[in-house]
């Protein structure tokens, strides 16, 4: 189970462009991941990432569904990835309330747009 305070080290404020503190960030992800069951598709997701970075890819499009089964890994295991859920959640309703406000429309909270 990830213990408390990684979550602050995972996702500090600060974006560092330097290629060895980015891999040593994704790292920190599979580790956090641990050794349960969303390590593999966590992995695949970050190699997925790293690979259209490289090709450059989209990544949005190219890993989608690795994304994808994450989510369903970690709800599966909402006890224990609370802390990422919660993250999730919060960074699609910003995005849900930023196109709201771009856009001058409502957008229904659940249903229409699969990643907000």
């Amino acid at each position: 189970m990830p213990s408390a305070g990684k979550e602050e080290a995972l996702f500090s404020k600060e974006v560092d462009e330097d290629e060895d503190e980015e891999e040593e960030a994704l790292e920190k992800y599979i580790s956090y991941m641990g050794g349960d069951d969303c390590k593999e598709p966590a992995r695949a997701w970050v190699d997925c990432m790293v690979e259209a970075e490289k090709n450059k890819e989209d990544m949005d499009t190219k890993c989608c569904q690795h994304a994808s089964t994450i989510e369903k890994c970690m709800n599966s295991h909402r006890d224990q990835y609370q802390p990422l859920l919660a993250l999730a959640t919060t960074r699609r309703e910003h995005m849900r309330r930023g196109l709201e406000e771009a856009l001058g429309i409502e957008i229904p909270k659940k249903g229409t747009f699969r990643y907000l």
